[in-house]
């Protein structure tokens, strides 16, 4: 692999990386919203939990897996550009 197809898997490993962070920061706004919503609405959590228990059961498991991907990609992208130096 040359350098310029390094930088480039680089590149694209640095995408995976940032859009990991995008939705680990949409996850903690919809935290954020899902609060207000109760201070609102005092029995939204309930109602929420009973129709979306199993889509927050694999939900958390997805978060996982999607951050274990990130910090793989991340040390992947990290040893793509110091191989290349």
């Amino acid at each position: 692999m040359n350098s310029e197809e390094r930088e480039m898997l680089a590149n694209s490993l640095d995408l995976t990386v940032a859009n990991t962070g995008m939705i680990f920061d949409l996850r903690r706004e919809i935290k954020a919203l899902r609060a207000l919503l109760q201070e609102i609405h005092p029995d939204f959590e309930k109602q929420y939990r009973k129709q979306s228990a199993d889509a927050d059961e694999s939900g958390g498991e997805t978060y996982g897996k999607a951050l274990a991907k990130s910090r793989e990609a991340a040390a992947a992208r990290d040893t793509l550009r110091t191989a290349g130096k």
